[in-house]
């Protein structure tokens, strides 16, 4: 079984976010939102993502940009998930394998995937079919776990004995250097416009902190108990993340200037040869 088969990523809050494409609730989100827009959606633009899960991030981009985007993931559990309470309707889901996607050469305007290569054991494969999928001038944004974590939140609970990644299905071994990603784009023919971490100390513990008070939240009070409620508390999740995200990317520069991050995030733009 795969992991995420007996774990869908953002349950149970899921389907409290989907229909909410200004609600970002944690910095981690918040970061993404600020970057996503570099990709310059259009209404007319065909976009993939790899690793969707339960389609969560796909329809919320949809709804606010008004496209129509194909999710992939390789677990079931997920894409019934998202063909089950989807809430934009142009959004199209399957199951199937990021080193050997199902699509014709040159198919989207732009591809995107999120926490996925650190699961993949032939990423080079990944990327090439990442690239292969997207059409030239067409913009692509990987974001991903950090190989360089010295010093980082992460790296100091596992000097005390929490194994942080086992919980995520993360195996080390597999966590990607920001310069050898980069230079393999590069080689593909994808232009490197972008290159930036995150998560490396106050940002990471502010959203371990806010994962761990919507968990403990579902399991005292219930998300179903009282929904609008549930759903005041996401908003006021993304007001505090709004207005400290940018405080907590400052206070993380000691760790980020020299590149030690929990993750990264890359945005390309493919050559037109």
């Amino acid at each position: 079984m795969n992991f995420f088969d007996k774990y869908p990523v953002l349950h149970p809050w899921k389907k409290y976010l989907r229909g909410q494409a200004d609600v970002w609730y944690k910095p981690r989100e918040v970061f993404w939102r600020n970057y996503l827009k570099h990709l310059n959606f259009q209404a007319q633009d065909k976009v993939l993502e790899v690793g969707c899960g339960p389609g969560v991030l796909l329809d919320r981009l949809g709804l606010k940009y008004k496209f129509s985007g194909v999710g992939l993931d390789a677990s079931s559990k997920a894409i019934d998930i998202a063909k089950s309470d989807k809430a934009w309707f142009k959004n199209e889901y399957l199951i199937g394998s990021a080193e050997k996607l199902p699509f014709g050469k040159e198919s989207f305007d732009k591809v995107i995937t999120f926490d996925v290569l650190e699961h993949l054991k032939n990423q080079t494969q990944a990327i090439k079919e990442m690239v292969r999928v997207l059409k030239p001038n067409g913009k692509i944004l990987i974001y991903t776990i950090n190989s360089r974590q010295l010093g980082t939140w992460n790296w100091l609970i596992s000097k005390f004995g929490v194994d942080i990644y086992k919980q995520f299905d993360h195996c080390e071994e597999l966590l990607v250097d920001p310069k050898k990603l980069r230079i393999q784009l590069e080689k593909e023919g994808i232009e490197v416009q972008t290159l930036t971490y995150f998560n490396a100390f106050f940002s990471l513990i502010a959203d371990e902190l806010i994962m761990l008070f919507l968990k403990k939240w579902g399991q005292v009070i219930g998300w179903e108990t009282h929904p609008k409620f549930a759903m005041m508390i996401l908003r006021v999740l993304t007001l505090f993340s709004l207005i400290l995200t940018p405080v907590f990317k400052v206070l993380d520069m000691p760790w980020t200037v020299f590149g030690y991050s929990n993750s990264f995030l890359i945005i390309g733009k493919k050559k037109n040869e």
